[in-house]
Order: structure tokens, then C-alpha cells, then sequence
């Protein structure tokens, strides 16, 4: 049987709390699928509780999105959007 990767520990991880749980219900399907949208909603969350110290365009490069996307998916979240969590990113 496979390891998981990094990523997909820390997705994981991320659903694994509570706070997540109502935020990323919507992308999570009765059948158990994540939608598109869900995915990269669960991959930011994932990346950003995982590697606080990253950029934005390191999230956005792991995944292939947008650095503004990032952005908006955090903000949506109430996530921190910047590496220390003040300021600019």
C-alpha cells in the first residue's frame, strides 16, 4: 500500500479540524467526491495550515492557480494571506 504524499497529509490534517469542516462542506459531494472548486479550496487551506511561512505564489505554483486566486480563497476562508500573517504578501 502507497504512503500518502505531503499534500495529502496535510489535506488531511486540514479536515481533521473543526473550524473546516462547515467552511469546506459545500466542495465535498454526497457521493464523497470533491468538486473542482472544492479542491483548490481544500489544497489553499491544506498548503497555508501546513506551510505558514510560504507566499502566495508558492501556494499558487504547488497547485497551478492563480496568485490572486490564493488570495481570494483565503480571504473567503478567513485565512491569513500573508506569510506572517500581517502585511504584505
Amino acid at each position: 500500500m502507497r504512503q500518502p504524499t505531503s499534500l495529502e497529509q496535510a489535506i488531511i490534517k486540514t479536515l481533521e479540524k473543526k473550524e473546516f469542516r462547515s467552511v469546506m462542506q459545500p466542495a465535498i459531494r454526497k457521493d464523497g467526491m470533491i468538486t473542482r472548486v472544492g479542491k483548490n479550496r481544500l489544497l489553499v487551506a491544506a498548503l497555508r495550515n501546513t506551510h505558514p511561512e510560504w507566499s502566495l505564489r508558492q501556494i499558487a505554483n504547488e497547485i497551478g492557480i492563480s496568485k490572486q486566486r490564493v488570495h481570494v480563497i483565503l480571504t473567503k476562508l478567513g485565512l491569513p494571506t500573508s506569510k506572517s500573517g500581517y502585511g504584505k504578501s
